[in-house]
């Protein structure tokens, strides 16, 4: 038996189009540059869509879900989180500044 080749193009220029030949099935993967497990968010499709959800990914300390320190650096690739950390940091620093 026989089965018919498949091809594992998505025509998404930054996807890693993968063969799964034991499955028969393709898999598209957005790049992890930094390799923290989470794909980068720039990479969308034809409909703009993210494909990832790594909104940094040539930091490894910046993917969803990652803790807030307080360094105003938005680690959990969520900006309207900023963590209290972050928001007790960016309050010091204007008190700071006057």
């Amino acid at each position: 038996c026989h089965r018919t080749p498949i091809v594992c193009n998505d025509d998404i220029a930054c996807t890693a189009d993968l063969c799964i030949e034991l499955d028969h099935h393709c898999v598209h993967r957005p790049p992890d540059v930094d390799g923290d497990g989470f794909g980068d968010a720039h990479c969308t499709d034809p409909s703009g869509t993210a494909l990832g959800s790594d909104c940094d990914d040539h930091d490894a300390l910046v993917f969803p879900g990652n803790p807030e320190i307080c360094d105003m650096i938005d680690q959990d690739c969520d900006p309207s989180t900023l963590g209290g950390a972050d928001r007790i940091a960016s309050i010091s620093r204007r008190i700071l500044s006057l």
